[in-house]
């Protein structure tokens, strides 16, 4: 059961004018695969653009990250992007870092990473 306002990471099984919008929280091949409520974290929104190269993989920031500490993200197709780490001060630098990666060039990116790496020690 979820409470009113939860976040939750879905999937949009049926949208159309004339009926309700159906919602399903697992993949097309019935397994959850991180989909379902999302507690804690940090949502917030990016561009569109943004969000495929995330999805798609072609942005190279998230791995980056990991490499930096541990965190989990869900990002979803309407540019809607949720981050959690065990330290808010993690969480604050993962969305920076994701939403300025967008406009960056790989060699940025890794610029942008190793200085990351400095601040977070």
């Amino acid at each position: 059961m979820l409470g009113v306002g939860s976040l939750i990471y879905a999937r949009v099984l049926v949208a159309n004018k004339d009926m309700s919008p159906e919602l399903v929280c697992y993949h097309a091949n019935t397994k959850a695969e991180g989909f379902g409520e999302l507690a804690g974290g940090y949502v917030f929104q990016c561009s569109m653009g943004l969000a495929r190269s995330l999805l798609l993989g072609t942005n190279p920031v998230l791995p980056y990250l990991g490499q930096l500490f541990p965190y989990e993200t869900a990002v979803g197709a309407n540019g809607r992007v949720w981050v959690k780490s065990d330290n808010p001060r993690h969480t604050i630098l993962l969305s920076n870092c994701i939403l300025n990666s967008e406009h960056l060039t790989l060699p940025q990116i890794d610029l942008m990473i190793k200085k990351m790496k400095e601040k977070v020690g």
